[in-house]
C-alpha cells in the first residue's frame, strides 16, 4: 500500500520527515491506518484530536480516511496514524 502523504494536510510534522524527505510512504501489506490497540499506550483517549464528546475525532485527515468523525471503537482501545499526543 502506498499512502501519498502530500495529499493529506498535516497538523504538525510527520515523524522522521523534513520538508525535503516526506512524500509517498510505502506501508506494509495489511497495514491499517486505524486499528485496535492495547490500553495504556498511544490511543484516542490521550490524543489531542479527541472531541469533547469522547466519541469523535476532529483530525481532518482521519475524518477523510474514515469517512466519518466517529471513532470506530472504544477510545481507550483505538488509534490511527494521525494520532498526536494531547498537550497538557
Amino acid at each position: 500500500m502506498v499512502l501519498d502523504i502530500d495529499s493529506f494536510k498535516t497538523s504538525g510534522p510527520i515523524q522522521g520527515s523534513t520538508p525535503f524527505t516526506h512524500g509517498p510512504v510505502t506501508l506494509p501489506k495489511g497495514h491499517q491506518v486505524g486499528m485496535r490497540v492495547p490500553k495504556g499506550g498511544s490511543m484516542c483517549a490521550n490524543c489531542r484530536f479527541l472531541a469533547k464528546d469522547r466519541k469523535n475525532c476532529t483530525e481532518p485527515n482521519f475524518v477523510r480516511w474514515n469517512k466519518s468523525p466517529l471513532i470506530p471503537g472504544p477510545v481507550d482501545e483505538y488509534c490511527s496514524d494521525f494520532y498526536m499526543p494531547r498537550t497538557k
